[in-house]
């Protein structure tokens, strides 16, 4: 059977083929993460940062 592609790409059947395979290279991302307290530790600060700023900016939008 050959792989069916549209005029805009990929099938759907590609698609989620690709979409698998890329959340299993991002869940072993996120345990090599998970297991280097160091690296987590910075992503917690990061992600804590990144709330923060996010709250700015939903803060000055709720004010319009």
């Amino acid at each position: 059977m050959s792989k069916a592609r549209t005029a805009l790409g990929p099938s759907s059947a590609e698609q989620k083929r690709w979409q698998a395979k890329d959340d299993v290279r991002t869940l072993m991302r996120a345990d090599e993460i998970k297991r280097d307290s160091g690296r987590m530790n910075r992503a917690k600060k990061a992600a804590s940062q990144q709330a923060r700023e996010a709250a700015r900016v939903a803060g000055k939008i709720g004010k319009r």
